[in-house]
């Protein structure tokens, strides 16, 4: 699971730093398992699944709420990805900047 923060704190750099840490982490996952099966997700107050294509080119702008992002995450592996079957890496990206009443929340996750 990749998990991009796109907030409006989110600048250029700092987007083009993610999507290369992505792509690196990427190539380098498929370079040595052969089957996989990546998702993406991006934020800013909500949260959504997206392609692949959409999530190296997205902007956004807005607040910043991470745990939607971890919310929507917890319930995809919940309904699809039984942990007795998979195998589950989540890789979270973001400035951290985040809605201070959102913190404990995100603690939780």
């Amino acid at each position: 699971m990749f998990m991009a923060d796109i907030s409006a704190s989110m600048d250029d750099s700092k987007r083009d730093l993610i999507r290369e840490m992505c792509w690196y982490l990427e190539s380098w996952i498929k370079k040595f398992y052969d089957t996989t099966l990546i998702k993406y997700i991006v934020h800013d107050v909500e949260a959504e699944e997206t392609d692949q294509e959409k999530f190296y080119n997205y902007t956004s702008g807005g607040g910043t709420k991470i745990s939607s992002a971890f919310s929507l995450v917890n319930d995809m592996i919940d309904n699809q990805f039984p942990l007795d079957e998979w195998n589950i890496y989540c890789f979270y990206l973001s400035d951290g900047e985040n809605w201070s009443d959102d913190n404990n929340v995100c603690i939780k996750y």
